[in-house]
């Protein structure tokens, strides 16, 4: 105990110091969202342990770096992470973790004037877990075979909507760390998160964000000739998926996870209105090597789906909501001049999806699609989380 509370002092030091400081806003935030981890054995097989709510409550400090649009931001949190393991120790096949961590998280948050009120933010979280259970039996830390790190860091990703004092977002927590102690075998944290801040202070007017903006024309009126949305206008949408992440769970089986490079959609565009359009496309998704063939009896994942969404333009970016299909597939596959399938064990489920792009080029977007999952009708277990994520380079040709 006496670790954790010099750790928790250093904590509350690096936070008080940053709030005391001149010009910088501070306030309050929390968040609710899953959580969950990774596992690797032998750093071969991947295994996504099941998602479970999480929660997180602390207070935030904001300071201005540069014109009103580059922050330096330092949270200081309690966190609390709950998911269900299929194999902690390899003693309980089934179990439900539960771990308390204090956590500072140092970002850098970027809100041009020409992005409207949306942001984007990148950093660090480090961790310290203070408390943990499993299936009620407290969880012990340290660096022996049979107890769990304590420390935890990792990557810190997000983007949200800010309106004066209030701040609305979503942050995904990538943990670099890793938590086991047992030989060949890695877990790290992975976290998806709805935040909310509120900031005392000072903060920069929409008035003060179209001054700003009137005064750097270079930067924003080439983007919004060439960008103007056209109204009542038809684009092929046609793109390549680069990193695909993929999580299933199968019947009968525990959380299954993937990633790869192979897939690709195709769509149209509808554009309705001066900023906004309706999308609608085909994508399919397959952790098979686009060069090298699979090993044998390796598990081969896949996704094949439609999903149909609205979306803002706002200046370079857009933001879209809709429902997605989605047809799930994992096989034991043998290769042998090519891919033969041995068992396959497929099925449908019906979710959302979250598209965001950047137009980066005349033609080329940039963009990160987010596909939950949770209704499958065709299974015993109707009711289960699974998604796909895309990270793609996306061209969208006008044709009518």
């Amino acid at each position: 105990m006496k670790k954790n509370r010099k750790f928790t002092l250093l904590l509350l030091l690096v936070v008080i110091t940053s709030i005391a400081q001149a010009q910088t806003n501070f306030g309050v935030r929390t968040g609710l969202g899953l959580t969950s981890a990774e596992r690797k054995i032998d750093k071969k097989s991947t295994e996504d342990i099941s998602s479970l709510l999480g929660y997180q409550i602390g207070v935030a400090s904001e300071k201005n770096l540069f014109k009103d649009f580059v922050y330096g931001r330092l949270d200081f949190l309690f966190f609390f992470q709950k998911w269900e393991n299929t194999g902690w120790k390899n003693d309980n096949p089934e179990s439900t973790i539960k771990l308390n961590y204090l956590q500072v998280n140092p970002m850098l948050k970027i809100g041009p004037p020409y992005w409207s009120d949306f942001y984007v933010q990148s950093g660090l979280y480090i961790g310290y877990a203070i408390r943990g259970k499993n299936n009620g039996q407290i969880i012990q830390f340290g660096k022996e075979a049979d107890k769990m790190k304590a420390l935890d860091f990792g990557g810190v990703m997000g983007l949200g909507w800010q309106y004066d004092h209030i701040q609305l977002g979503f942050d995904l927590q990538l943990g670099f760390s890793n938590l086991s102690n047992i030989k060949n075998t890695t877990l790290r944290n992975r976290n998806l998160m709805l935040t909310a801040t509120y900031l005392f202070g000072d903060h920069p007017s929409p008035q003060a964000k179209m001054n700003y903006n009137a005064q750097t024309d270079t930067i924003k009126k080439p983007y919004r000739f060439k960008l103007s949305n056209k109204r009542e206008k038809i684009y092929l949408h046609f793109s390549l998926p680069q990193f695909n992440f993929l999580r299933m769970m199968p019947e009968n089986e525990g959380a299954k996870g993937s990633r790869g490079i192979r897939g690709g959609a195709i769509g149209l565009e509808y554009h309705y209105s001066n900023n906004q359009y309706i999308h609608f496309e085909v994508s399919f998704f397959s952790n098979y090597g686009l060069i090298l063939p699979p090993h044998n009896d390796e598990d081969l994942m896949s996704s094949d789906g439609i999903n149909f969404s609205n979306n803002h333009k706002l200046g370079r970016f857009s933001l879209g909501y809709g429902l997605s299909y989605s047809n799930y597939t994992l096989g034991k596959y043998f290769w042998f001049l090519f891919v033969l399938p041995i068992d396959t064990k497929s099925h449908n489920a019906f979710g959302l999806v979250f598209p965001v792009y950047f137009h980066a080029a005349e033609f080329l977007n940039i963009g990160v699609v987010y596909k939950p999952t949770f209704f499958r009708p065709n299974i015993s277990n109707n009711f289960s989380y699974e998604h796909l994520v895309t990270i793609d380079f996306a061209w969208k040709i006008r044709i009518l």
